[in-house]
């Protein structure tokens, strides 16, 4: 699509670089006005068009908006309409308002590196969507590379290596600690899973993936307060008082349908299709919910409650591709299974991306990846990699009130080391 709009011009910044003929980010300024509610009446009145530019140039940056805090950049969020996406991993991050939250907490002396956002959970958002509100005084850039030229580099020089990835498909591990550490993966795994206690951490896990992969299971999107950070929009207005305890009767009663491509609540579906959906739930339901998936004992707790309590090494089977181990420590040993090295997506001519976390898991102390079948990685493969993605990396330097929109099918992102202060805020849609 070539860029043609009356409502902006187009600009530029230091490091753009020209990738298979796009300049990449494209940077859109004020042709106009330069105030905030200019830029949400030029949004909402070309919706359609700026989503399309995003998948079309990848990566788009709005400059000289003046878009002052959390609370203008939530405004722009909504007026572009995805459905939101909240995230899912162990980086340390907090609500700031509405859909807007903290980019990684993690210490600003490390670096982050480069990933498609939430890359191994089946639920990743297709745009992220970042804002800086207070630019560092040294460093700090995020970073993005166009992933397909990962992907066809890679090819070019590792193409043995490359198909038996692909065929073979990849295994994530890392050990989650039961307490947060000071790392941009520092999240525990009670953080990441909502809760502290094993055997809900476990049930947490199978909802998360089962409510994930929506061709299987075909279920709604709900959060909770502390634990399933997946909204419904009435769960959003709400601001996720909701709980699993709450939303499972609504699902049970048949009330739900889709309607063009958004979940809703409803009595919107014939009697019989509305009854499955509720024999899948309970199936699922069962398989989660039970203590048999999860092996331990029955045991009361005070109040008279019953739950299970999981020994010290029980390993309990999630959904058939997530498998958690309980460590003497305390520590949660996850395996993420059966992911792809690459992948193709709709609308995005045809291009392979390298759609994966090998450089970024791989042989370190708590966190590994390796091919399905236990086969190691090359590292020769890895280290060429990692080197790949910073020849081929863009980056600018952020300036007060940019807004920067990501195709996250087709770019990966990073974080450079920064000298404080930095506020960088992100939100994330579908």
């Amino acid at each position: 699509m070539e860029f043609t709009s009356k409502e902006f011009k187009v600009g530029n910044c230091e490091g753009q670089k020209l990738v298979d003929g796009e300049t990449m980010p494209l940077v859109l300024q004020p042709n106009n006005n330069n105030d905030v509610e200019s830029l949400l009446v030029v949004l909402e009145k070309n919706k359609e068009w700026f989503k399309q530019m995003i998948i079309d140039k990848s990566a788009v940056l709005l400059r000289g908006f003046n878009v002052r805090n959390a609370e203008d950049f939530n405004d722009i969020v909504e007026t572009v309409g995805w459905e939101n996406v909240s995230y899912v991993g162990p980086a340390p991050r907090t609500n700031v308002h509405k859909r807007i939250y903290t980019a990684n907490e993690g210490p600003l002396v490390q670096p982050i590196n480069f990933h498609h956002e939430m890359a191994v959970i089946k639920g990743y958002p297709k745009n992220v969507m970042f804002f800086c509100e207070v630019p560092p005084p040294e460093g700090g850039e995020t970073p993005i590379v166009p992933s397909f030229r990962v992907a066809e580099r890679m090819v070019e020089e590792f193409p043995e290596a490359v198909k038996e990835m692909e065929e073979k498909e990849l295994k994530y591990t890392f050990i989650a600690p039961a307490q947060n550490t000071q790392s941009f993966t520092g999240g525990g795994w009670p953080a990441m899973l909502g809760t502290s206690d094993p055997v809900e951490a476990v049930k947490s896990s199978a909802v998360v993936r089962a409510l994930f992969d929506s061709s299987t299971s075909g279920l709604p999107r709900f959060c909770g307060s502390e634990a399933l950070p997946f909204c419904t929009s009435e769960c959003l207005a709400d601001r996720h008082r909701w709980s699993p305890e709450a939303c499972r009767p609504l699902v049970q009663s048949s009330n739900w349908q889709r309607e063009s491509g958004r979940e809703k609540f409803g009595k919107g579906r014939p009697r019989q299709q509305r009854q499955w959906k509720v024999r899948q739930w309970k199936a699922v339901e069962s398989e989660v919910m039970e203590g048999g998936a999860v092996g331990g004992e029955l045991v009361k707790k005070k109040g008279g409650r019953e739950r299970w309590r999981v020994g010290g090494r029980r390993r309990a089977k999630v959904l058939a591709d997530i498998d958690i181990e309980w460590l003497s420590n305390g520590s949660a040993k996850m395996s993420v299974a059966q992911m792809p090295l690459t992948k193709v997506f709709d609308g995005r001519k045809g291009r392979k991306m390298w759609f994966n976390l090998v450089h970024y898991m791989y042989a370190k102390n708590q966190i590994n990846s390796t091919m399905m079948d236990g086969t190691e990685i090359p590292e020769k493969v890895v280290k060429r990699c990692v080197e790949i993605l910073e020849e081929e990396s863009i980056q600018f330097k952020w300036e007060k009130g940019d807004v920067l929109f990501l195709d996250n099918l087709a770019i990966q992102h990073g974080r450079r080391p920064s000298l404080p202060p930095r506020k960088v805020l992100v939100a994330m849609g579908n």
